[in-house]
């Protein structure tokens, strides 16, 4: 059976969390019958798209991987995601970005936040502090996750640091370098390395605002930021 595109949105935030799942966006993310922190979905008019009943705001169920982004060529005007592209594999993240350039309109602005690998590696070399709250943040308050359920295990920077690599299934690792040539391959100009609340679009702020600060606190500290767009081009 053939899915036909959704229509009616202009913003996505794409592998949102339930506190990002605000009104004026579409949150996309995968979930089985209820969302991460255990709330049920509330159906809508539309069959595929879901609200999330205490943040309120719209929800698709989806497997990027796999089924690529249902939306029209140049519909969308803002693109949004945070710790998401370091899941993908290589290929995976280059067709991801395809994506979002083919339903990005001229003009529009994709923004991606993911753990700077560049970051880690500095904080290895000089300690800055960062594995400590790494593991006091993340490690101690999920340890049934995988490989954290041997946190009393994970002690030495080292040890931390191969958590962050290979736990959360990470798939890989960017730096502004790496990403803002991907990126421009994919036909992605004004690729800009920003920070935290940083951004050109008054939309992005809103939505990273709600993020809470126990997780904003050591992403503020680890996180790449980047914004990019997709060009006007005028026709011949």
């Amino acid at each position: 059976m053939i899915q036909t595109n959704i229509k009616g949105y202009n913003s996505l935030n794409i592998g949102a969390g339930p506190y990002e799942m605000i009104p004026d966006w579409l949150s996309i993310t995968i979930w089985r019958e209820k969302f991460d922190d255990g709330e049920i979905p509330i159906k809508t008019n539309n069959s595929r798209v879901f609200k999330h009943p205490i943040y309120k705001g719209d929800a698709l169920n989806l497997d990027i991987t796999k089924l690529g982004l249902p939306f029209d060529d140049n519909s969308i005007e803002y693109i949004y995601t945070s710790h998401m592209i370091e899941h993908l594999y290589p290929f995976d993240a280059r067709n991801f970005f395809r994506e979002c350039f083919r339903i990005l309109k001229p003009g529009g602005t994709f923004r991606i936040i993911c753990p700077d690998i560049d970051i880690w590696l500095d904080n290895f070399k000089t300690d800055k502090g960062l594995f400590k709250q790494y593991k006091d943040e993340t490690i101690e308050d999920i340890y049934n996750h995988r490989i954290y359920n041997v946190k009393d295990k994970i002690q030495s920077n080292t040890e931390i640091f191969q958590s962050m690599l290979y736990g959360w299934d990470h798939k890989w690792m960017w730096n502004f370098e790496s990403l803002s040539r991907w990126l421009k391959d994919e036909g992605f100009t004004l690729v800009e390395k920003m920070s935290y609340l940083n951004t050109h679009v008054g939309k992005f702020k809103q939505l990273e605002e709600t993020i809470p600060y126990k997780i904003g606190s050591i992403r503020q500290k680890e996180s790449l930021y980047v914004e990019c767009n997709k060009e006007y081009r005028l026709s011949r």
